[in-house]
């Protein structure tokens, strides 16, 4: 398998694929109950060029549960199968449904109506703290996404992407400790320098109580970052999900940049 090569601790590895098996129990529990087809899995996405760049470089991104992103919709039989493919397909070239246009545009989704990547809040600010972390001018025609990793502190989501963020509390509950237990671990493989939460930190949220233990620094004079410190080496900055932040604060994505940088230059 590609993803390993030589640059991920087999031992660790070994502890995600476990996880992952877990988390398909899980999914598995909630469709006895709720229905099949209800659910799909939120993948860690792991950029092809990720472990090429200097560790100190290095950036990952949180989010809080991907809609409607890989269904298990008879591919896996068991969690073995599941947990093989997910990191296959996502620590391979964990972008590669991210396409360009000839003009170099990022674009995702159907060719005949492409999603222009540079269109989203979320994308636009994670390209600002990659070029800021790592120093490189991003040019046009630069898929720079293949440069970052980025996942989500939920898990399980649904199908359809029209519901939402899981909302029932059972839900939340059964994988609330499981995908804290694969943030951490993709953290501790992954070892990037930056990790920014795009989430909040209320629990509402699906931020882990848990966390707020670790990341307990609040600087009252940074209105978007709401808190920060160290999970191992890497530095982690907790802000809002910036299309909330530039509608409820009318600020633009250089902004949130300029704290979140603030935050880290001070962990």
């Amino acid at each position: 398998m590609g993803y390993r090569n030589g640059k991920i601790d087999e031992k660790l590895f070994q502890e995600y694929l476990g996880l992952q098996r877990e988390l398909f129990a899980v999914k598995e529990e909630l469709a006895k109950k709720n229905g099949k087809d209800i659910y799909a899995f939120s993948p860690c996405f792991v950029g092809k060029n990720y472990f090429d760049i200097e560790p100190s470089k290095r950036v990952m991104i949180f989010g809080q549960n991907s809609n409607g992103w890989d269904r298990d919709d008879g591919k896996f039989h068991n969690a073995k199968e599941y947990a093989d493919y997910i990191v296959e397909e996502y620590w391979n070239d964990g972008f590669g449904w991210i396409w360009q246009e000839p003009s170099g545009t990022m674009c995702a989704g159907n060719k005949q109506k492409p999603y222009h990547i540079n269109r989203s809040a979320f994308w636009r600010a994670a390209k600002l703290v990659w070029q800021d972390v790592s120093g490189e001018k991003i040019g046009k025609k630069d898929k720079w996404v293949d440069n970052i990793a980025q996942s989500e502190t939920m898990r399980i989501s649904y199908h359809d992407n029209s519901k939402g963020n899981v909302s029932d509390k059972d839900e939340i509950a059964k994988q609330k400790e499981i995908s804290l237990k694969l943030l951490k671990k993709e953290l501790q493989i992954l070892k990037p320098e930056i990790a920014i939460f795009y989430t909040n930190d209320d629990a509402n949220t699906y931020f882990h109580e848990e966390l707020k233990k670790e990341l307990s620094q609040v600087y009252d004079d940074l209105k978007l970052v709401k808190r920060c410190g160290l999970i191992g080496d890497t530095k982690c900055i907790v802000t809002y999900h910036p299309q909330y932040i530039l509608r409820q604060f009318g600020v633009k994505d250089v902004a949130i940049l300029e704290e979140c940088k603030t935050a880290y230059e001070r962990i």
